[in-house]
């Protein structure tokens, strides 16, 4: 078993085997995107716990499948490091299927605007990027089937909650998102986005929760005067 630093064109021909191997799962991941992005931003009474199991479902995959079209090419660094990391994130969606612990329901403000710009740059931000750097479909990330665009997607989905998100669920996209910086320098360009949606995205959800546990606060003060 080797273990290695992928390379660029490495890289991109994964991309392409992986695309070809699990089409039409592509079209899939999109639908479950828009299924999700929709219940977040308009509540129903099972809307978090559809949008956790899609999480659930998108993360696990992750962690899963992208190794079996090509199961001979060796293990590489970032395999090692987003195989844990996906299938940590994964567990923790799926046990909120069963106890959500986070709610969906976009407001109007700076917060639901910054998770739908992210939730758009995943969707749509990632292979128009590609196409327009000469490598579009097959070699451009598959959304909701790879970690980068699905790490920015769950950023987004987190700023369109209406409860206060466990950090615990931030963890394993912040370690993700630090990749993002390291990226374009092998050409991942598209990845910045990647990057900001951990240095900026996540502090934006830790300064939202923060207002909402001082709100919380002072309601159950007034209450009690």
């Amino acid at each position: 078993m080797t273990i290695e630093w992928p390379r660029l064109e490495q890289l991109l021909n994964e991309f392409a085997r992986y695309n070809l191997a699990i089409w039409p799962m592509q079209v899939f991941a999109y639908a479950l995107g828009i299924v999700a992005l929709c219940l977040a931003m308009q509540q129903t009474h099972y809307s978090s716990r559809i949008v956790a199991g899609i999480l659930s479902f998108l993360w696990l995959w992750i962690a899963i499948v992208p190794r079996w079209p090509d199961p001979a090419r060796g293990f590489s660094v970032v395999d090692a490091y987003y195989v844990p990391l996906s299938a940590l994130q994964g567990v923790m969606h799926l046990a909120d299927v069963f106890r959500p612990r986070i709610s969906f329901g976009s407001r109007r403000d700076t917060y639901s605007a910054a998770g739908i710009l992210l939730i758009g740059y995943a969707m749509v931000g990632y292979p128009v990027i590609a196409h327009l750097l000469g490598r579009g479909y097959p070699q451009s990330p598959p959304f909701g089937l790879v970690p980068c665009p699905t790490m920015v997607f769950t950023i987004g989905l987190l700023l369109l909650a209406d409860s206060r998100v466990s950090k615990r669920f931030l963890v394993a996209p912040f370690l993700w998102g630090i990749i993002g910086f390291f990226a374009p320098f092998i050409g991942l360009w598209e990845d910045v986005g990647l990057f900001m949606a951990a240095v900026v995205g996540i502090p934006l959800i830790i300064i939202r929760d923060g207002r909402r546990r001082g709100q919380e606060t002072e309601r159950v003060r007034t209450t009690l005067d």
